[in-house]
């Protein structure tokens, strides 16, 4: 595999695309139809929205332009285990911190065992638990690829000053208790 520097790389994911983002359009379609409708909140959410998607689209072409084949979700199992005590976790633990269905966990460890990137193997202490864990492949590869994830994601941020960060981190914060509160409320 070869890795292109990462500016080339960068690059070769902007050259001449740019993701529409039609939040100020479509916000403004719903005020003039929708009576009393808040035309800015609704800018925000759907922008919002637009740049997470921009974002995972940049990641994911910016993932295959440096010679990696990882979806985001694989990445993060890497990211998980590489960071993880003696690179293993439980199936569960894994499922917990990617807040996602055990089907779910099930086919990206079953995609990561297929390319030898990690192993179920029993749990230490518990005969009913599986765990999971790297590879000497899995552990190269994650080696590689989390330097290449912050080199992301500190270039994808570079237009903000610091104290803008720290806004955005706080609105971001504010924003998900409160979509994690009406998911709450409607579960009730």
């Amino acid at each position: 595999m070869v890795k292109k520097p990462f500016d080339e790389v960068w690059n070769h994911q902007l050259e001449g695309r740019m993701l529409p983002d039609n939040a100020e359009k479509t916000a403004a379609t719903y005020a003039s139809n929708v009576e009393s409708s808040n035309e800015l909140a609704m800018t925000v959410s759907m922008g919002l929205n637009n740049a997470y998607l921009a974002g995972l689209a940049a990641l994911n072409g910016f993932f295959s332009a440096a010679g990696y084949s990882q979806t985001v979700p694989r990445y993060t199992v890497l990211r998980l285990l590489y960071f993880a005590k003696d690179h293993r976790l439980s199936l569960n633990e894994v499922r917990s911190e990617m807040a996602v269905t055990s089907g779910n966990i099930t086919f990206l460890v079953d995609s990561l065992e297929e390319a030898k990137l990690a192993r179920r193997v029993p749990h230490a202490t518990d005969r009913r638990v599986k765990d999971v864990e790297l590879t000497a492949a899995g552990l190269e590869l994650a080696a590689a690829l989390v330097p290449t994830m912050v080199q992301f994601m500190e270039s994808i941020c570079q237009d903000f000053s610091k104290s803008e960060l720290s806004l955005f981190r706080d609105f971001l914060q504010r924003y998900h208790i409160t979509a994690t509160r009406i998911v709450a409320e409607s579960n009730a």
